[in-house]
């Protein structure tokens, strides 16, 4: 049987050899004998599998895979709108840290509106709580 040779010559194509014959001549007999174009996708099918493990190419993942894509995806912009709303308040909170930190608490012309030392009640500078109308 002839296709038995050309079979072969395949069957090294794919392995990356030498197939022994002309890839020209090799063409023309997969154009002309469909039983040969069958062996070869089959041919190609097994080698697949034996390279790459086999058995997780039996099983179609594609709808838990994108399944899980879309999922992945609302979750990655939740993240993000959270993400969004803390960087917001931390750069609020260092706008109003930092020129507390670097001016101190109160201006210098509040200062002097402020008591003086603990116990001073609040009262304005100036003002005493304890005189006495003579």
């Amino acid at each position: 049987m002839q296709c038995d040779r050309f079979r072969a010559a395949i069957s090294a194509r794919i392995d990356g050899e030498d197939p022994g014959l002309p890839d020209g001549a090799l063409d023309a007999h997969l154009g002309v004998c469909a039983d040969c174009r069958t062996w070869q996708e089959r041919a190609h099918g097994v080698t697949r599998r034996a390279r790459l493990g086999g058995l997780f190419l039996d099983h179609d993942l594609t709808p838990r895979v994108l399944a899980a894509a879309s999922v992945a995806s609302t979750q990655r912009g939740r993240r993000f709108a959270q993400r969004a709303g803390l960087t917001a308040m931390a750069t609020a909170h260092l706008a109003i840290t930092i020129p507390l930190l670097l001016l101190g608490r109160a201006r210098t012309e509040d200062r002097a509106a402020l008591p003086d030392g603990p116990g001073a009640g609040g009262t304005p500078t100036g003002a005493s709580g304890s005189e006495e109308v003579a």
